[in-house]
């Protein structure tokens, strides 16, 4: 729940109406330039011989921070670079359809709402990125014909974009055709992993290491990994993870030292040879990281606080590895979906007319009016948002002199402020509002 306080004096304003208005949709790439012009509201009010002010509605919304309205001429222009990946990421539009609202106060003798979608196009701006640069897979020199060992994928981050991968010999200069006779990639049908399928024998022998570049390409743009096969003598047991994958959804506010996932590999050698120990791999700097492991255990920990608004999901690799002669390293893939709670409170804006500003005192939220002014007339409008998922719609009222003063609900989360009695300067002079907005968490 968030309470503010607004003094109304009185004072002479003249009377101001209000229009709602929605322009026609544009689209726009991400990524032009800043400047570009991409949309001239004085298109709008042509035929009129008045003089217009533009001017965004909330100062506060993340959607106008990329843009620049010129307050006489209406011409809205590309303030910052748009990303339409980060946009994405951040919450700001949705993935599917990234579409940013203008909201545009337009004053003159009247006071029009004119609302504007911008809808962000996709360009192919980024490379498909491997998490790791380097990648090495052990393989015994008895590994059966067929057998494939799993190794992380690429993503991309353009919306849609597909991926092809592709085996290079290290070496550009000495063709390695024994590579490509000796390893394919296999898609496994996971998010987060490809396989490298063995298509003939191996001999420690005659050959130790293969080293080759799997090639990520989205058709324009490739990235790169550089896969290392080492061939061990021998290993009779591999260490193996009871699930390939682990997916869990765990609340923002979840405290500090919460065991929170507890993973496990088994072994059928003996001893020293099937004891295992646990690692998380992840390119993020492990001072910053959240999670850590148990080495021993497989118990993965809660070691910072999780913040929604700061990162929605986690996902990362847990190495498993015994202790024996010649251990082979096998993974696991851990996704941890951050849950949103209500823990921001809602936010008031109020929308003042474009007048003297001499009647307007908007850091002690002191608005002046003439006394005697008509039933019904409105005297400005407000705003209300969340940064909260959770919360679809969120409610204002008006707690003091309801008697006198009504708040009427426009469209999404914007009201108004009119009036419904009699003001007399003689009996009271000053009138302190008090609004209530409360969330639906």
């Amino acid at each position: 729940m968030y309470l503010i306080q607004f003094l109304l004096f009185f004072f002479f304003l003249k009377p101001i109406s209000t229009a709602i208005q929605r322009l026609p949709s544009i689209s726009l790439n991400e990524q032009s330039p800043i400047g570009t012009s991409i949309y001239d509201l004085s298109r709008v009010y042509s035929s009129s011989s008045n003089l217009f002010k533009f001017s965004f509605l909330s100062d506060s919304s993340p959607h106008n921070s990329f843009f620049i309205i010129d307050s006489l001429t209406g011409r809205i222009s590309i303030k910052r670079m748009i990303d339409r990946e980060e946009l994405c990421q951040t919450h700001i539009c949705n993935c599917e359809r990234c579409i940013l609202t203008l909201e545009i106060i337009a004053s003159s003798q009247t006071f029009d709402i004119l609302s504007l979608d911008i809808t962000i196009e996709n360009i192919n701006d980024n490379r498909p990125i491997f998490p790791v640069s380097t990648f090495q897979i052990r393989l015994s020199e008895n590994t059966d014909i067929g057998h494939i060992s799993s190794f992380p994928s690429a993503t991309d981050l353009d919306y849609q974009d597909h991926i092809e991968y592709r085996i290079v010999p290290f070496d550009d200069i000495n063709n390695d055709d024994d590579i490509l006779q000796t390893f394919s990639i296999v898609n496994l049908h996971t998010e987060n992993q490809l396989g490298l399928r063995l298509l003939k024998s191996l001999d420690r022998e005659i050959r130790n290491i293969y080293k080759m570049k799997i090639i990520a390409s989205d058709s324009q743009l490739t990235g790169q990994l550089l896969l290392d096969i080492q061939i061990l003598d021998s290993n009779d047991n591999v260490p193996k993870f009871e699930h390939d994958q682990y997916h869990i959804k765990l609340r923002e506010n979840t405290p500090i030292g919460t065991n929170i996932l507890h993973i496990h590999a088994y072994d059928n050698d003996e001893g020293l040879n099937a004891l295992i120990n646990y690692t998380i791999i992840t390119n993020n700097p492990l001072s910053s990281f959240p999670f850590e492991i148990n080495i021993t255990t497989g118990i993965i920990k809660l070691i910072q606080l999780l913040d929604y608004e700061q990162e929605t999901n986690y996902r990362f690799n847990v190495r498993a590895r015994d202790n024996g002669p010649d251990a082979i390293n096998v993974y696991t893939q851990i996704q941890i979906d951050v849950l949103d709670v209500n823990d921001c409170p809602p936010d008031i804006d109020f929308i003042l007319p474009d007048t003297d500003p001499t009647k307007i005192d908007p850091r002690k939220h002191i608005f002046y009016i003439e006394e005697e002014q008509p039933i019904n007339k409105r005297l400005f409008h407000l705003s209300v948002n969340d940064k909260d998922s959770i919360n679809d719609k969120i409610i204002l009222k008006l707690l003091t002199y309801t008697n006198l003063f009504q708040l009427n609900e426009q469209y999404n989360d914007l009201y108004s402020l009119s009036i419904i009695g009699r003001l007399d300067r003689e009996q009271q002079e000053q009138y302190r509002l008090t609004f209530e907005a409360r969330d639906q968490g």
